[in-house]
């Protein structure tokens, strides 16, 4: 029988192999496409087009999922009926204005699952961007491993340091893991569970390139988590992604309002 962390593993290395698809919708003059266009010609979007209301409103409500035998419960999508998504942005190798402009034009919280040793670099860039946002920056280990190559030891050196250094960083401490890759075993939540992270978060959508893509069926459900990453291009696909995500009939939430740190 197929285990079923090994299910949810295969599931997450499908969306990390969509990620990895990187440029293949991008035309040729770096504009985004139209929404629905397989063109080669594209339209640049508008971020007057997409107004400043396209971040939703904090929840009533929620009902954050528990732990699952002692350890951080695995998601790749949040249960709600809010008929929200939620972007989260991986890595930190690019810190680009471009980028905080158009978050702060359009008021969308973005969730950053940070990488250390790339981060280092580019501190004031991502503690501008969650003191903008209001989104603590969460953990996505020291220099991204594949977690279940590594032993107990040495996956809690890896999100412990990381979560020490964001506190001091950036103010807080983070209780959000994203496994790179999307892989992880039970030792990875034993680790996550040591070093004070409640969740390990994975994803459902990515943005790879100019068009959102779907681990299943072809558009967007409520509660589902959007993965990208902090890329040189990522200024010409988020504009793209944000009008599809409006064209649908979504709104951006916040991760941490419907996934809150632990009292």
């Amino acid at each position: 029988m197929i285990s079923r962390n090994f299910r949810i593993v295969a599931l997450a290395t499908v969306g990390t192999i969509l990620v990895a698809a990187c440029g293949a919708s991008v035309a040729s003059n770096g504009d985004v496409p139209e929404a629905g266009s397989a063109s080669a010609s594209a339209k640049k979007v508008n971020l007057e087009d997409l107004g400043s209301e396209l971040r939703a409103a904090r929840p009533e409500s929620i009902n954050p999922p528990s732990s699952e035998g002692g350890l951080p419960p695995v998601l790749r999508s949040i249960k709600t009926d809010d008929k929200v998504v939620f972007i989260t942005i991986d890595d930190g190798g690019t810190a680009d204005p471009k980028v905080t402009e158009i978050i702060r034009k359009t008021g969308i919280p973005v969730t950053p699952f940070m990488t250390e040793n790339v981060t280092r670099s580019n501190k004031a860039y991502f503690k501008e961007i969650s003191e903008m946002t209001g989104q603590i920056v969460q953990n996505h280990t020291v220099d991204h491993p594949q977690m279940p190559t590594l032993s107990l030891a040495g996956q809690e050196k890896q999100l412990c340091q990381a979560s020490k250094n964001y506190a001091e960083w950036f103010g807080a401490n983070p209780w959000m893991v994203r496994p790179p890759y999307g892989e992880f075993n039970d030792t990875t939540r034993e680790a996550s569970k040591a070093c004070g992270l409640s969740y390990v978060v994975l994803w459902n959508v990515s943005l790879p390139a100019a068009f959102l893509r779907y681990a299943q069926g072809d558009k967007l459900k409520p509660g589902d988590i959007i993965l990208t990453h902090w890329r040189p291009d990522l200024y010409k696909h988020l504009p793209r992604a944000l009008k599809d995500i409006k064209r649908q009939g979504f709104k951006v939430a916040a991760l941490q309002d419907y996934l809150p740190a632990p009292v």
